[in-house]
């Protein structure tokens, strides 16, 4: 296998590093933190055509999202707006190996973050509105480097082992 990719290096360096170790009091010193502004901030061109997105990605949700993981608790901010605010080790937040970490307020709203491509770091946020399920993305060019999502996806294990 090639590790030129950034994904295939997440996931090799995941896959070493998969050993769960034991809760310490480091567990609670632990902290991540990582700020979001979308590249695709809603600009619209109008012409004779008609009104369309600038970017062909634009979905209309833009804005700042930002992450703070410190010890067993995680927050999500949008547009500085407390959004979301979990243990740890609760079922709603799950990271795979492959470094997708998904942190749930309920079935049909949730923020995914994929850590798998080296040029941008995705969000989804899934989320209803009225009797629709609406699933925007927001695409940020800061992406954490590999020891950081390694050592983000050790911690979330290391809690939910210890708490199970």
């Amino acid at each position: 296998m090639k590790l030129g990719s950034r994904s295939g290096l997440v996931f090799s360096a995941m896959l070493l590093f998969s050993h769960v170790a034991q809760a310490s009091s480091s567990d609670n010193l632990f902290e991540f933190e990582l700020s979001c502004d979308d590249l695709h901030r809603g600009e619209y061109i109008t012409n004779e055509y008609g009104t369309y997105p600038v970017y062909e990605m634009e979905d209309g949700y833009s804005g700042k999202v930002e992450i703070i993981v410190s010890g067993e608790d995680v927050s999500i901010y949008r547009n500085d707006a407390l959004a979301v605010e979990k243990k740890v080790t609760s079922e709603s937040v799950t990271m795979d190996p492959l470094g997708f970490l998904k942190i749930a307020t309920a079935e049909y709203n949730y923020y995914t973050f994929s850590f798998i491509d080296d040029e941008a770091l995705l969000v989804n946020h899934v989320f209803t509105e009225g009797d629709t399920v609406k699933d925007a993305f927001l695409e940020c060019e800061y992406v954490p480097d590999i020891k950081r999502v390694t050592a983000l996806y050790q911690h979330i294990q290391s809690l939910k082992v210890n708490e199970s």
